[in-house]
């Protein structure tokens, strides 16, 4: 059966449900998730429970897969590009 398990993607955003089938997760674990348009990296904070027998689980979408080396490579990057943008975007306005 599948159970819930609570992501967190970066440090001070919401906490999202997702579902998870097989997988084992535990607390702190970097695992890859269907985003809105793209996968998304996030971290396990909530261990994966049991829904309530009246959920309604076809709302939440599901725990692909732990990160990989390369997927947190990859995140790595995307990060320090995002840094760079932040301050080189208020310089460009100049031009």
């Amino acid at each position: 059966m599948a159970k819930i398990v609570g992501i967190r993607f970066g440090s001070f955003t919401k906490l999202d449900n997702f579902l998870t089938d097989n997988l084992e997760f535990k607390r702190g674990n970097i695992c890859i998730v269907e985003g809105d348009k793209t996968e998304e990296i996030g971290e396990v904070v909530i261990p994966p429970y049991d829904p309530p027998a009246d959920s309604n689980l076809s709302q939440l979408k599901k725990v692909l897969r732990m990160a990989t080396k390369e997927d947190l490579e990859k995140s790595s990057e995307n990060t320090k590009i995002e840094e760079d943008i932040v301050v080189i975007a208020p310089l460009m306005k100049n031009f």
